[in-house]
């Protein structure tokens, strides 16, 4: 299992909860910018590096920020899109070639 997070401690801690619990090797954490193409191609790299394959992707990256819309910084609604939209058509393609078997 892959667990990534924009801040590649927190990613790791949770791989080594998964591998106490379920056994070494189990889960690798990796550190990633869903709205960045350089860092999500990275990571694509990393995967296919340790795993060479993806069964499922779950993009659970995201923002939510509550507030009336004549309050919402354009800022803010910018960087809701970068993560909430752009970083799954980042990471989709990108993530899902590494089992595609049209790259061979």
């Amino acid at each position: 299992m892959a667990v990534v997070d924009i801040q590649s401690e927190k990613a790791s801690r949770v791989a080594q909860e998964i591998n106490a619990e379920y056994g070494e090797g189990m889960a690798y954490g990796f550190g990633a910018d869903a709205t960045s193409e350089a860092s999500v191609t990275a990571l694509a790299h990393g995967v296919d590096e340790i795993f060479s394959r993806v069964d499922l992707l779950v993009y659970s990256a995201g923002i939510a920020k509550a507030a009336f819309i004549s309050d919402f910084a354009l800022g803010d609604f910018d960087r809701s899109l970068q993560v909430n939209l752009v970083g799954y058509f980042l990471c989709a393609p990108r993530v899902l070639a590494v089992d595609d078997p049209r790259r061979h």
